[in-house]
């Protein structure tokens, strides 16, 4: 089970911070385990979005998910995560999400449960 999430960010850093700084990226290969989550975020790609002088980048990952995946646990390391970072936007499962802590963990949870 997956679920598709995009992040659009100014951040340069993002996809390390998220993975764990790995020394290289390959497409639906680099992931990072969730502690205690039974799933993994994965690496799904990267491209740049011309807006005025900035260029943000729109960085892709799923979330996948095992047999026994608490979704809480998912949703607040994700969350954990995220917050602080310089986000723009940020879709999960095709859904676009405010960027704020209750409805980021009340997206994923929701997919989540509904994936099961």
């Amino acid at each position: 089970m997956k679920i598709a999430i995009e992040i659009t960010t100014k951040d340069r850093n993002l996809t390390s911070w998220l993975l764990g700084d790995p020394k290289t990226l390959r497409v639906g290969e680099t992931k990072v385990e969730i502690p205690n989550g039974d799933a993994a975020l994965v690496f799904e790609g990267e491209e740049f979005r011309k807006a005025g002088i900035d260029l943000p980048r729109v960085v892709e990952f799923s979330l996948t998910l095992g047999t026994a995946v608490g979704s809480g646990v998912v949703a607040n390391w994700l969350w954990d995560k995220l917050k602080g970072r310089q986000i723009t936007a940020i879709t999960i499962d095709k859904t676009s999400v405010e960027f704020e802590e209750g409805q980021v963990k009340k997206i994923v949870t929701e997919r989540i449960s509904m994936k099961k």
